[in-house]
């Protein structure tokens, strides 16, 4: 079964955020994703399930404060 994946972007838009706070969630690993090729900058692909995952995560615990920034720093 082929699994369906998102960039940051396309996946941020979808629901409504910016792509820094789903990149914040997935270095935190609230959200699973995939990087696509070796290097430590290659993009991040974010699997189709995850969407569910992230329903359940308080919109607090993505977003941190209203400037964007981590607030358990």
């Amino acid at each position: 079964m082929d699994t369906e994946y998102y960039t940051v972007e396309e996946f941020a838009k979808l629901m409504n955020m910016q792509p820094i706070a789903i990149r914040r969630a997935i270095w935190a690993g609230r959200i699973s994703a995939i990087r696509i090729g070796a290097a430590k900058k290659s993009p991040f692909r974010i699997p189709k399930t995850q969407i569910d995952k992230l329903m359940q995560l308080t919109e607090l615990e993505l977003k941190g404060d209203k400037n964007g920034l981590d607030t358990n720093t």
